[in-house]
């Protein structure tokens, strides 16, 4: 498998119509949304595109001082990935420039100043994304055939983006997906069954191992050097960048997990290469009183840890340990198919979520049923509600950004039943999600919130409920009889308790009454269920999402 197989050229111009760059001129890979070295596909094509043309390769990352829903904490992660990063990139010669601004304005000001020649971007289907593309093209994105490989372009054509014409190639790769999300479908899929068949399919091809970064021609060694009358990579002041930051401090970093292409391979290694884990995952990972997840989803948001190389390494495992192969093919359902629907659905959808019929009426048939309770969005932002499953997983997402993938689709459905309406839940809680997740702004969370408030990816369930209508129903009492809830409570308020969480956000935690709390008795870390407790299983959620 190449990386030319994971890419597409949106913009071409021919050779010499626009007066174009310079063959001296380098290629580069303006890095968005997967911030890695290692098992990096859009990276492997750049470097492949600037060893063939004898062009010098550089790393380019926009920093947006204020990223839509962005915080402290989500800038603190990214901001750490990047400063490994950069010195990771510097021990293999490749220069690194991190642009602050607007990549629309930034990256062609960027690639005019040393006159290159190709552009090669990572994939996103998020509406920021897709807006950054119109206008550094001046093509419509996505683009109206999503399977066609290039698109040539009229000098006149060039004109209408913001990049220069020096740029003669404008080349996209979908480094994020197992499979690109152009080649499983060419339209937004219905549902996890509809996409299945059409990911499996490809998976022979694509779910392979990378190449060896280690031979010369995967290295720097093979690039040209930097031209030394081109600008120059500056030590990168990151303490300047955080004082730059224009969000949310009081969204204070969480310090359980640590950023890093190097922290994210060792977690991705301790998950997918342990059958003690995988054989666990299968079974155990819907339960939140159990420590069965893999954890890897805020690597996988910021582009710290490839997802095809966590499937791979747990498929592989699988075959030496026959004990962990359901757990393994569990993680590449989760991993792959589920995450890769997400992005399908909002890559294919328009720049605003599209919500199916049947949930839309019925939601309105209901808008007007009286509310057992209504809460504001303060009350419900800092977890003061009367259900107190609700309000642990609230105050576990508010000081650590996270929440297990259960709770989260329990946690939204229930906003829905707390406010007037489903536009106002939905609103809600992707600020909330947004504001204290760490894997928040993702196509996952967007769609696992519309799965649970608008029954995307769902079918409708009858006999249809006050106030939810057809929607999926999920309650208190579904989960005391799924999982151990009072376990599950004291596990949350002694996490919540630790020392290190009460001194690294004091004000968040007074907000939610928190500060000081104290623990409960030492519990077990993953105990049996109570007797004739069900274990809450994948087929009893279709629309569970892990990775957390």
């Amino acid at each position: 498998m190449s990386a030319a197989q994971r890419a597409r050229v949106l913009r071409r111009v021919p050779a010499g119509k626009t007066g174009g760059g310079s063959a001296a001129g380098p290629v580069l890979y303006w890095m968005s949304r997967d911030q890695r070295v290692q098992d990096n596909w859009a990276l492997h094509y750049a470097k492949q595109a600037a060893i063939e043309a004898g062009s010098p390769l550089a790393v380019v990352f926009c920093l947006t001082p204020g990223f839509p829903g962005a915080t402290f904490r989500a800038y603190d992660f990214m901001l750490k990935g990047l400063k490994e990063m950069e010195q990771t990139l510097r021990s293999i010669g490749v220069p690194f420039f991190l642009l602050p601004g607007d990549p629309a304005k930034a990256l062609p000001q960027f690639a005019s100043d040393v006159r290159s020649h190709t552009i090669v971007c990572d994939f996103s289907p998020m509406p920021v994304k897709k807006a950054w593309h119109r206008s550094l093209l001046g093509l419509p994105y996505p683009p109206k055939d999503p399977k066609r490989s290039e698109v040539v372009v009229s000098a006149g054509e060039v004109k209408k983006g913001a990049l220069p014409a020096c740029v003669e190639r404008f080349v996209e790769v979908d480094a994020h997906n197992v499979v690109p999300v152009w080649i499983t479908s060419d339209k937004r899929e219905h549902a996890a069954r509809t996409i299945r068949p059409k990911v499996t399919a490809h998976l022979p091809k694509y779910l392979t191992n990378y190449p060896d970064p280690h031979t010369k021609k995967n290295t720097g060694d093979a690039l040209a050097k930097w031209p030394s009358d081109l600008p120059q990579p500056e030590a990168i002041d990151f303490d300047a960048m955080y004082k730059s930051l224009a969000v949310d401090r009081e969204v204070t970093p969480a310090t359980w997990i640590e950023p890093g292409e190097t922290a994210a391979a060792k977690a991705v290694a301790t998950f997918a290469e342990s059958t003690t884990h995988l054989k666990g995952y299968e079974s155990l990972r819907n339960d939140p009183a159990q420590d069965a997840q893999s954890q890897l989803s805020p690597y996988f948001h910021f582009g710290h840890a490839s997802p095809q190389r966590a499937a791979y390494a747990a498929k592989r495992h699988a075959r030496a340990a026959s004990a962990a192969f359901r757990g393994a093919e569990g993680f590449v359902e989760e991993a792959v198919v589920r995450r890769e629907l997400s992005d399908n659905y909002m890559y294919y959808s328009g720049d605003e979520p599209d919500f199916p019929q049947w949930a839309l009426e019925s939601l309105a048939k209901h808008e007007s049923d009286k509310r057992e309770y209504l809460y504001s969005e303060p009350q419900l932002e800092f977890g003061k509600t009367h259900d107190e499953l609700w309000n642990a997983a609230q105050h576990e997402m508010v000081v650590k950004g996270k929440m297990h993938a259960f709770l989260r689709m329990y946690w939204a459905k229930r906003i829905l039943e707390w406010t007037p309406d489903a536009a106002t839940a939905f609103d809600i809680t992707l600020r909330l999600n947004d504001k204290y997740e760490l894997d928040g702004r993702d196509p996952n969370g967007i769609v696992s919130i519309a799965w649970a408030i608008y029954g995307v990816h769902d079918a409708p369930f009858k006999p249809e409920r006050p106030v939810t209508g057809a929607l999926r129903p999920m309650t208190y009492q579904g989960c005391k009889s799924k999982f151990n809830v009072p376990h599950l409570l004291s596990m949350m308020r002694n996490a919540v308790a630790d020392p290190r969480i009460q001194a690294d956000c004091p004000e968040l935690l007074r907000r939610c009454g928190l500060h000081g709390v104290q623990a409960d008795a030492a519990v077990p870390r993953n105990p049996p269920p109570p007797e004739g407790e069900r274990r809450v299983r994948g087929v009893d959620n279709p629309h569970h999402r892990d990775i957390i």
